[in-house]
C-alpha cells in the first residue's frame, strides 16, 4: 500500500511540475526585474551630480536624498517578505515592480529637497521587497517536483 501511494504520488508530482517554457520565462523576466531594480540603485548615483547642480542641492541635502531611499529600502525588507507570503509571490511581485515602476518616474517629477527625499523613500519601499518575494515562486515552481528526492 504505501508502495502504491509513492509511485502514485511520484506520477502525480511528475506529471504536474514537468519542465515547461513557462518556468524559464519566468526565471527570465524576475532576473530582468532584479538587473533593472540593481541600476535603479546605481544610477541615482551617477545622477547626483546633475541634479544637485540643477536644483541647487547642498551635500548635506543630496546625501540625505539618496539616504532616504536606503532607509526605507532596509526598514521594509521584512515586511517586503510578509506581503509576498500574504498575498502570495505573484501578486507581490507584479505591485511591487508596479510600485517602484511608478516612483522610479515620479523622481523626475520632483520640484524640491522634500519632494525629492519623500519620493526616494516611497521609491525605497516599493524595491525592499523585491528579493524576497518571488523566492516563493521558485520554490513552489522549481523545486516541489523534486520533494521525494529529499525524503529520509
Amino acid at each position: 500500500m504505501r508502495a502504491e501511494m509513492s509511485s502514485r504520488r511520484s506520477e502525480i508530482g511528475s506529471a504536474q511540475y514537468a519542465p515547461t517554457r513557462v518556468r524559464r520565462t519566468v526565471l527570465g523576466l524576475t532576473v530582468a526585474a532584479y538587473m533593472i531594480t540593481y541600476m535603479d540603485r546605481v544610477v541615482m548615483s551617477a545622477a547626483v551630480p546633475s541634479i544637485q547642480k540643477e536644483f541647487g542641492f547642498s551635500l548635506v541635502t543630496m546625501g540625505l536624498i539618496v539616504s532616504a531611499f536606503r532607509w526605507a529600502y532596509a526598514l521594509f525588507q521584512i515586511p517586503g517578505g510578509w506581503l509576498g507570503d500574504w498575498i502570495g509571490p505573484r501578486r507581490a511581485f507584479s505591485a511591487i515592480v508596479l510600485w517602484w515602476s511608478v516612483f522610479t518616474s515620479m523622481t523626475a517629477a520632483a520640484w524640491g529637497a522634500a519632494s525629492m527625499a519623500m519620493i526616494r523613500f516611497l521609491f525605497g519601499i516599493g524595491e525592499a521587497g523585491r528579493f524576497r518575494s518571488p523566492l516563493g515562486l521558485y520554490h513552489a515552481g522549481f523545486y516541489l517536483r523534486n520533494a521525494d528526492s529529499f525524503k529520509v
